[in-house]
């Protein structure tokens, strides 16, 4: 099942979102905060402006993407872009992730947004993460640099 967050969702929004961190090779080294992360899901929930898509396996939440309508630096043009998107490692290479990612941008197209931005910096499992990108149609464009810890 896929829908839209929920309040009652906040609990395992949270828990999921720690996975996520914990299994990232690039945020697992930075500390979690949690109360941040309730903030986060509670904001996006009552901003009509961001969105929060869940997908749920047996009753139990298994994936999720969180994003937001914004504008670009140089112009007012609106597009669609990702706080995150994450499923479960046993859920990956199932339908799930195109079911988030096809509401996510019907959500947009709801609300007259046709661009649509994933920037992908957690690093796990990078190559089949492009591969599946690419595959439902994102065009590589660019890539993400860090420097220090």
């Amino acid at each position: 099942m896929i829908r839209f967050i929920e309040e009652s969702d906040i609990k395992n929004v949270v828990a999921l979102g720690k996975k996520l961190h914990e299994e990232s090779p690039i945020f697992s080294g930075n500390k979690w905060n949690e109360l941040k992360a309730i903030q986060m899901a509670e904001r996006i929930i009552s901003n009509d402006r961001e969105c929060g898509i869940l997908a749920f396996s047996e009753g139990k939440l298994v994936g999720m993407i969180l994003g937001f309508i914004d504008t670009h630096y140089f112009s007012d043009d609106e597009f669609l872009s990702e706080y995150f998107v994450y499923v479960e490692q046993s859920k990956r290479g199932s339908k799930l992730g195109i079911s988030l990612l096809q509401a996510w941008i019907n959500w947009g197209r709801i609300n007259g947004i046709e661009e649509t931005w994933m920037q992908y910096s957690t690093n796990i499992n990078l190559e089949k993460t492009d591969k599946f990108f690419q595959k439902i149609g994102f065009n590589k464009i660019g890539y993400i640099y860090k420097r220090g810890t």
